[in-house]
């Protein structure tokens, strides 16, 4: 199909050749076009900072059909001042274009002073891009919350650090986490490891749930399950039902259901953890925290 429309092409730049260039403002001059494969390039010189579109005519001037859309290179939103080029697909945008009256209009308007091109500030601008839509990005940070106990209408500062592993790209309405969080609280300390499929609900927010596997391991026979189970450990068989209660309760399922906000590479997330612990005479109602997290 390609070598079919060539001829059309190159019929559209003999017209070309002969055809003077329209800018609707002064700062576009030396203008100048040829031919690159199947493609149209046309140079031209921008004297100081604009938004650049290119047009196109088959009737000598009288109508233009544009902004082209299949355009690259130096066409758009505050294309910089110097020496610029357009590459322009006709194949692709109409098939091919023919004809005796084809001309072209290059329309420039007042841009910022951004300096785009060839900068620092343009790199740096891209790399935060490509991080921030990386398909596999792995995320650390910090979290604090309260484990609370619905019999004595009480709950136990948690400290956490969580680490996690993530699939899917930040601008994708689907994604998927699997991580490890590593809590803090009287004399215990819980890893807990999850898994959460998280769904976009606009573009800065989204809610998760998923589910996961908790080890709790005791520190001391008066951690938090001693506090609250009022369990005297002079006695041995008390001792020793102190550590089948604390065994019971050593390995625990988990369910998870968080709502976030994205900021850049940062995560701000509001999370409830449901814990299936075996504590006898008491309920535990789950843990609210509040996360941050910060993304490689």
């Amino acid at each position: 199909m390609t070598r079919r429309l060539l001829p059309a092409l190159i019929s559209a730049l003999l017209m070309l050749a002969f055809t003077p260039w329209n800018a609707q403002a002064q700062n576009v001059t030396d203008t100048d076009f040829y031919q690159e494969g199947d493609k149209v390039a046309v140079t031209f010189h921008l004297d100081r900072n604009a938004n650049i579109y290119l047009y196109v005519s088959t009737d000598g001037g009288d109508t233009f059909k544009g902004p082209l859309k299949n355009v690259s290179g130096d066409a758009g939103e505050n294309v910089t001042a110097g020496r610029c080029r357009i590459l322009w697909d006709p194949i692709a945008e109409y098939g091919g274009i023919t004809g005796d009256n084809i001309c072209f209009q290059i329309k420039a308007y007042p841009g910022k002073d951004t300096r785009r091109k060839y900068t620092s500030s343009r790199s740096s601008k891209n790399s935060k891009s490509f991080k921030r839509n990386k398909f596999v990005r792995f995320g650390m940070g910090i979290g604090l919350g309260g484990l609370m106990i619905e019999d004595e209408d009480k709950s136990v500062l948690t400290f956490s650090v969580p680490m996690e592993l993530s699939l899917g790209r930040v601008d994708q309405r689907l994604n998927f986490a699997v991580g490890e969080t590593f809590s803090f609280m009287k004399n215990t300390v819980q890893f807990t490891t999850v898994g959460i499929f998280r769904l976009r609900a606009f573009e800065l927010m989204y809610i998760g749930v998923g589910g996961g596997l908790n080890i709790n391991v005791y520190t001391s026979p008066e951690g938090f399950l001693g506090q609250y189970l009022d369990i005297d450990t002079d006695d041995l068989n008390d001792f020793i039902d102190t550590h089948e209660m604390m065994f019971d309760s050593l390995i625990s399922g988990a369910v998870i259901a968080e709502a976030g906000l994205t900021l850049d590479s940062f995560d701000l997330a509001l999370n409830y953890k449901y814990d299936f612990m075996n504590i006898p005479e008491y309920t535990l109602k789950g843990t609210v925290s509040v996360t941050l997290k910060y993304y490689f």
